[in-house]
């Protein structure tokens, strides 16, 4: 959860000296992976820093060996794509046509984007399918969720 006083982040550390804000990731572990709090965070801190007159630079650093890899796997690419129960048919789902029936060579729907999805893939609304005997076999972007 982000830090209520932005100029007090809990996901990251933020200093002022001399008219320089500066902003260190402090995720060293997963080389300061980006996650939802970190980008709220951010985000507040920049609005707040319009009101403040005194900083004219800000400089972003991080521990460790890495500067930032980007978005962190599991709380934010990971969470895009969702592998389904039902099988691929088309539009429009109707829960008696057997799509949901338990056959386990049937290709399954997966819907929304992975991190290793091209730029024209990368929504929540694309549905694509999943073959059991394909390449992607226990491919690491396809997760699973229970449901009842």
């Amino acid at each position: 959860m982000p830090a209520t006083d932005p100029f007090a982040p809990r996901s990251f550390r933020y200093a002022e000296d001399g008219g320089v804000a500066a902003i260190t990731f402090t995720r060293p572990d997963t080389l300061n992976s980006l996650t939802f709090d970190v980008y709220a965070e951010l985000r507040d801190l920049f609005a707040a820093m319009r009101t403040r007159e005194s900083v004219k630079a800000v400089t972003i650093t991080g521990e460790g060996k890495g500067f930032c890899s980007g978005g962190n796997v599991h709380d934010i690419i990971g969470n895009l794509r969702e592998w389904t129960g039902s099988q691929y048919r088309p539009y429009p789902y109707r829960k008696d046509d057997g799509r949901e029936a338990p056959d386990p060579k049937a290709t399954r729907v997966v819907r929304g984007a992975s991190h290793d999805d091209g730029p024209d893939g990368l929504r929540v609304t694309i549905r694509r399918y999943y073959e059991h005997s394909g390449t992607a076999r226990g491919h690491h972007h396809v997760g699973f969720r229970c449901s009842r």
